[in-house]
């Protein structure tokens, strides 16, 4: 059973691996990781920003020699670390990438089954798989596998209220159980394991109720709500189903989750990873109108797990991202698109492996295998202002040889101006094996300021299934809110944590509305074995015209892996 709360510390974590960090004393420091404790660059009197950029650009522009003799010589290993279960990503971030055989991810929420616009609990309407007295089944399953998010919220008149103490979540693993807990305890952020940042409840994530803490069974898992059969919920319970369970351990409560809680804790932008120092090209280009320029080629076995980028704000627009591995085309779309940039003077995405710092210097931590080879480009139209685009940039690579069931990363782009009444919005639509890692997106109304354009759910098909295998119960729902973000006021509140947030929420000068949101999946990624269709209700019955643009992150294998 779940016991007295404790206070569990993550490891620190280093920052950006290429751009100055300012301490704690507000003093500037230049560090690079191929010779940290060696060179540093200090902020001197009378400095600015960018004249301590230039020092430190200088220490890294004379090393630009010594890294690329270092990338071409230090060989990946030929064996890969063995992989933990794939929820325990923060083991080691290069297993985002692994694509598992066989694997099902599934949800059970209380979306209407009858593609109502009600997707919720209520007297009367129940979303319950059954009930037994007082209690009601939201989720079971035969193992193995883990619960790995559950998110819940109450609320009324369109503003999210606090979860009522009287209902009471329970959670049976294999037979025993290990969870019973007043639902305003269980998401506090308070009571261990279930501890922020793993946990959030509704005043830090705008309307939701988040739990990131995985729940692992061997054999079965019940999840029910006592003292829920008259009370008006929202749910979402999320699990990642094992087709082999050899060394899944149950749920005790006593996991050690510091590893977890340090990695979604870390400053918005830091480097997420550890273990280097990495190999690293860095340098500078100058961008003339209808031109390429390719800022980092790699060969042989080995995965990119950084890109860093700094570019005039103005200009994120004008720069494509080209990213080649195994000679396939995988991302090819504006800065502002990849990085999760908005505009009309929006908030960028700043969530744990892709968006920019609040100096607006552009980061990815992704990490991206390739087999063969890896090219990084930059390109600029013909069509572009008159006029040189500089960049700065620095791209850098794991070391060693990706896991050999481990997808090549890939992005995709979808913009609708104005979706078709009962027509989903198409946000990925992939073949072969993969996994889906992660969504930013730009949704607007078409005409007036209303957000019904957030009443629409998630649709993810697998395998050619004729049903949605995960099927939520709004778009601010599946990013981590609730009530359209709203806490106890009108008015929608953004966040920003590591997994989900809210960028931005606004009335536009036609009078229309626009919310920007991004989510990543890393332990509770839905996954395929032949191929996946995802897509995005528009409004509550999928009646709405909507504009959208969206973002899709994700893994697919190489042919020759399928």
């Amino acid at each position: 059973m779940i016991r007295a709360p404790q206070t569990t510390i993550g490891p620190a974590r280093a920052g950006p691996f290429f751009f100055p960090r300012v301490g704690e004393n507000g003093a500037v420091s230049c560090v690079h990781p191929l010779v940290a404790g060696q060179w540093r660059c200090r902020r001197q009197a009378g400095d600015d920003r960018e004249t301590v950029l230039r020092r430190g650009l200088w220490g890294i522009w004379t090393l630009s020699a010594a890294l690329l003799l270092l990338a071409a010589g230090a060989a990946a290993a030929d064996e890969p670390v063995a992989v933990a279960p794939p929820w325990e990503v923060w083991r080691d971030l290069a297993t985002l990438a692994v694509i598992p055989f066989g694997d099902r991810v599934v949800m059970a929420s209380s979306h209407c089954p009858d593609d109502c616009a009600f997707d919720r609990h209520s007297p009367g309407d129940s979303r319950f798989l059954r009930s037994d007295g007082d209690e009601g089944v939201l989720f079971e399953a035969e193992g193995p596998g883990a619960i790995t998010r559950i998110w819940m919220t109450q609320g009324d008149d369109g503003i999210s209220l606090p979860l009522d103490p009287d209902v009471w979540i329970r959670i049976v693993v294999d037979g025993e159980v290990v969870v019973q807990l007043p639902l305003p305890d269980f998401f506090s952020g308070e009571v261990p394991p279930f501890l922020s940042p793993l946990v959030e409840h509704r005043l830090v994530s705008s309307g939701g109720n988040v739990s990131y803490v995985p729940i692992p069974y061997a054999e079965s898992c019940v999840v029910s709500l006592l003292g829920a059969e008259n009370a008006k919920i929202w749910f979402q319970i999320t699990a990642h189903q094992l087709a082999s369970g050899e060394g899944v351990a149950a749920f005790t409560g006593d996991e050690d989750l510091s590893g977890w809680q340090g990695l979604l804790g870390a400053q918005p932008g830091a480097d997420p990873w550890t273990g280097g120092p990495f190999p690293t090209t860095a340098g500078s280009v100058e961008l003339k109108r209808g031109t390429r320029a390719v800022i980092a080629a790699f060969s042989g076995r080995d995965a990119i797990n950084g890109i860093l980028l700094r570019i005039p704000p103005g200009r994120w627009g004008e720069v494509e991202l080209r990213l080649l591995f195994d000679g396939q085309v995988r991302v090819a779309m504006p800065l502002a698109d990849f990085f999760g940039l908005d505009g009309a003077g929006a908030e960028p995405v700043r969530s744990l492996l892709v968006g920019a710092t609040e100096d607006g210097d552009l980061y990815a931590y992704f990490p991206m295998p390739f087999f063969e080879t890896a090219v990084v480009e930059l390109a600029r139209g013909k069509s572009k202002p008159r006029g040189k685009i500089p960049v700065e940039f620095a791209v850098r690579r794991l070391g060693r040889a990706p896991h050999p069931d481990s997808g090549l990363f890939g992005a995709s782009s979808e913009v609708d101006e104005s979706t078709t009444p009962g027509r989903a919005h198409r946000v990925l639509e992939v073949g072969g094996r993969g996994k889906w890692i992660g969504l930013f997106a730009e949704l607007g109304s078409r005409s007036g300021d209303s957000r019904d354009y957030l009443e629409g759910d998630e649709l993810v098909a697998v395998d050619g299934g004729p049903a949605p295998l995960l099927q939520g119960t709004g778009v601010e729902d599946f990013f981590g809110g609730g009530f359209y973000f709203q806490v106890d006021r009108p008015g929608p509140l953004p966040f920003a944590h590591a997994l989900h947030g809210m960028t931005s929420d606004r009335v536009r000068p036609d009078g229309t509305a626009a919310t920007s949101m991004y989510r990543l999946m890393l332990s509770d990624a839905p996954t395929w074995s032949t191929g996946v269709v995802v897509d995005l209700e528009c409004g509550p019955i999928n009646q709405t015209p909507i504009r959208a643009r969206t973002i899709a992150y994700y893994y697919s294998a190489a042919s020759a892996q399928a």
